[in-house]
């Protein structure tokens, strides 16, 4: 209660500032109100003063008050968009795999590979975290991994145990860095991706397809993947299975014969892969189209690898009602002239700057942003206007900055308070101090990484 009384004051001060106060010198008085719907909505969803989806019909009325629309039917046009169909499809292949044991499976023969070395299997872990999470949403994935994590090691909340002690405190600090980078990877990895797609296409007029997006992603997610694994073994030192845990491991992912429903849900999951990466040469098969198909297919009778139960369980609509208020954001800010004024004014300095530099210098103040707000949709949602704005004024190809608001907007590093880095530090298996020493040469490292190869990637994938 405190805190959503204190969230609803910091909301209707910036309303009030931003409404009583006149226009900076070359802003129009309508897009100086916009700050203050902007402000004032990105507080209520933080400090989840209403449900989502009262938060985003807020947004619509307010812009539509401000003059940025003409009417609420012009504004309430973003509620079903492409992106809206995508989320739903992340939703459908959540539910769908989550009550298979293809993950475990996924599991059991990687681990055939690791024999009964502690580091070895900690990259199993953190692979197939991130393979999952690209097909499926953060925590679905990350959920999956931990309740196999605990129910394996016998992990209780905040009791340590010297057994695998290093060996648990790395999965748990990997395990949600894993997930958050592997649902970078596809489009249909994290609903934010959809939104940065199209927000791309409105704010720099550029489509990207589904193939042309893993191929910039693929390398990035994975360098960011194995180089923490690599400082996770460099500072924690997993030590090797014992033969009881081994064969436990075995045992665990040794499930028999593929049943019924999981053969027609990896069936379905492997052909709509197929038709999305079909749909970068058959324009027909747009990403929506295959999520109606996939989904209609689901649901057929004989087939029934998805029920109306199971969707409405998994199905994340708070999520689902934001993406709606921050397209709506998106377009006013776009179309009010806020960001060639922002892009003038506060980064007009970046324009005498290196590239590189001020490629660096976008993922380092994004990646601070991420840090100290955990919600990870509306930051790079709301960041991408901005970094393709800052990319136009420096020469930056708009896809390496929509590329850079999506991963360095999405993984969370450092604190534990964002909802994954909390669901796993909450366990009690390892302390900040750990969490740091092996996650700050990652970001350094990965932050370089970012600024040398996003360029030359969509150089590659977008030639000329």
């Amino acid at each position: 209660m405190a805190k959503r009384i204190v969230g609803i004051a910091i909301a209707l001060a910036f309303l009030l500032f931003f409404a009583l106060t006149p226009p900076p010198e070359g802003l129009a008085v309508a897009a100086w109100h916009v700050f203050g719907v902007l402000f004032s909505s990105v507080i209520m969803w933080l400090f989840d003063i209403f449900p989502k989806m009262i938060v985003t019909l807020y947004v619509c009325a307010a812009c539509v008050a401000v003059g940025c629309y003409d009417s609420m039917s012009e504004a309430l046009k973003s509620f079903m968009t492409s992106a809206s169909i995508m989320v739903l499809g992340s939703f459908f292949l959540a539910g769908m795999l989550s009550q298979t044991s293809i993950p475990l499976r996924l599991v059991g023969f990687l681990v055939r590979f690791t024999k009964d070395s502690g580091r070895a299997f900690l990259l199993v872990i953190l692979a197939t975290c991130a393979l999952i999470s690209s097909f499926c949403d953060d925590m679905t994935a990350a959920t999956i991994v931990y309740t196999f994590v605990v129910s394996l090691f016998g992990i209780e909340r905040r009791v340590v145990t010297g057994e695998n002690r290093n060996l648990r405190a790395a999965m748990m600090i990997g395990i949600p860095l894993a997930a958050y980078a592997g649902g970078c990877i596809t489009p249909v990895g994290a609903p934010s991706n959809v939104v940065a797609i199209e927000l791309l296409r409105a704010t720099a007029g550029v489509d990207i397809t589904f193939l042309q997006w893993v191929l910039i992603m693929i390398p990035l997610s994975w360098f960011i993947v194995c180089v923490l694994w690599g400082f996770l073994c460099l500072t924690l030192r997993p030590e090797p299975l014992d033969p009881t845990t081994y064969r436990k491991i075995l045992e665990a992912t040794s499930l028999g014969r593929w049943t019924v429903l999981e053969k027609k849900s990896l069936v379905i999951f492997l052909g709509m892969v197929a038709l999305w990466f079909a749909g970068s040469v058959v324009p027909l098969l747009s990403s929506p189209m295959v999520v109606i198909i996939g989904a209609i297919v689901m649901y057929l009778p004989g087939v029934d690898v998805m029920v109306p139960e199971r969707f409405q369980k998994i199905a994340s609509w708070d999520l689902f009602f934001l993406l709606p208020g921050v397209m709506v954001m998106a377009t006013v800010i776009e179309q009010s002239g806020l960001i060639q004024w922002l892009v003038g004014n506060a980064f007009a300095t970046l324009a005498g700057l290196p590239v590189p530099l001020t490629l660096f210098l976008a993922c380092l103040v994004l990646f601070l942003i991420r840090v100290l707000i955990p919600a990870g949709p509306p930051v790079t949602i709301l960041a991408i206007p901005a970094l393709i704005g800052i990319g136009a004024v420096t020469g930056i190809h708009p896809v390496v900055m929509t590329c850079v608001g999506v991963v360095w907007g999405t993984i969370c590093f450092m604190l534990p308070i964002d909802i994954l880095r909390a669901y796993t530090y909450d366990a009690g298996q390892f302390t900040v101090r750990q969490m740091w020493k092996a996650e700050i040469p990652t970001v350094v490292v990965s932050l370089v990484f970012s600024t040398v190869y996003l360029p030359m990637a969509v150089g590659v994938v977008f030639p000329g």
